[in-house]
């Protein structure tokens, strides 16, 4: 029997932008392109006789095609919960569709994760809650990044811009981001990885610099509460990985200059990089910039996309709706 005539489960997350400038590893961002062309992972599941997993998608040649597989993982990790506690179901078929390039900066791996968590968990009849999920995908970022993180999957999977606690029972706090901003990707299409990237960072900073970067986070978040938008933009800068992460950016800082000259809010580093970010409130300025990081694109890979914010997050394709309301809130 062809997959066309099973009942097929399918998710899709979006991109993210994790470490959010002033917020390196306590804020993220969900963003979609304004053209309303979805960007992201996608993964579905349908019935089989035997488990089977496959990888398509432009970036597939990128990820393990076997069961070290993200996607592979987080599958696992929900059926051993439904197990425990109900009868085995059968045998899937899973397929991941990578649209997303690796060590991006995209939250990649975030979004292979979210994706799978989201179909494996409606295929379990919907046992585990949003805050189980989220643990779930911080556990399994570890599998890269060394350490449970949040920054990429709780935007990815809640949507909007999300705030890391260290609350077990409020894992995030979503915070208000102005509509009107503008982000202008611009992934060149090289590659840093995350180990790499951490490496770079020094492992003690001066007390001077710890007290500016509370200082900006402190204001950037109360700024947004308050809807003063251009007194957050003035706190939008890193001050603690940025600087030490030019080094493996060289195109950053042309980009930066460009953006400021443009009159961009803001500029910041996606992740880990490559991808780099400007923040605008003027669609022709976006519009520039995003021209000017089309002309330094290095490979086929790389692209320069205008985004905003994404307030859905990772859904069940068809259930937009449904998804919204549930994820409104961390049961």
């Amino acid at each position: 029997m062809s997959n066309q005539d099973q009942n097929i489960i399918q998710s899709f997350a979006p991109i993210t932008i994790g470490n959010f400038s002033v917020g390196f590893d306590v804020l993220g961002l969900a963003v979609r392109p304004i053209d309303g062309e979805p960007l992201g992972d996608v993964v579905s599941i349908y019935e089989t006789e035997d488990f089977s997993f496959e990888v398509t998608g432009k970036h597939a040649a990128d990820v393990p095609n076997d069961e070290n597989n993200l996607a592979c993982l987080a599958f696992k990790r929900v059926k051993a919960a439904h197990d425990k506690l109900h009868e085995a179901k059968a045998p899937i078929h899973l397929e991941l569709i990578k649209n997303l390039p690796v060590g991006s900066g995209l939250g990649s791996s975030g979004a292979t994760i979210v994706a799978a968590l989201l179909a494996a968990n409606h295929y379990f009849d919907d046992m585990l809650s949003l805050k189980e999920l989220l643990v779930l995908a911080a556990e399994l970022e570890a599998v890269y990044t060394g350490s449970p993180c949040m920054d990429n999957v709780a935007p990815c999977l809640t949507g909007g811009f999300q705030l890391m606690t260290q609350s077990e029972e409020l894992p995030i706090i979503p915070v208000p981001f102005p509509q009107h901003w503008k982000m202008v990707l611009f992934y060149n299409g090289s590659e840093v990885l995350t180990e790499s990237a951490r490496a770079i960072l020094p492992k003690h900073v001066p007390l001077e610099t710890a007290i500016n970067h509370a200082k900006n986070l402190a204001v950037f978040i109360q700024a947004l509460n308050l809807g003063a938008d251009d007194l957050a933009a003035e706190h939008l800068y890193d001050l603690l990985a940025a600087p030490h992460r030019e080094a493996l950016l060289p195109h950053f800082s042309l980009f930066r200059d460009y953006a400021r000259s443009q009159g961009a809010l803001a500029t910041g580093i996606s992740g880990s990089g490559p991808t780099v970010f400007a923040v605008c409130k003027d669609q022709d300025a976006a519009e520039l910039i995003a021209q000017y990081a089309e002309n330094r694109i290095i490979n086929e890979s790389g692209f320069a996309l205008i985004c905003e914010i994404d307030e859905l997050g990772a859904h069940l394709q068809g259930m937009d709706d449904e998804m919204e309301q549930e994820n409104s809130h961390l049961d």
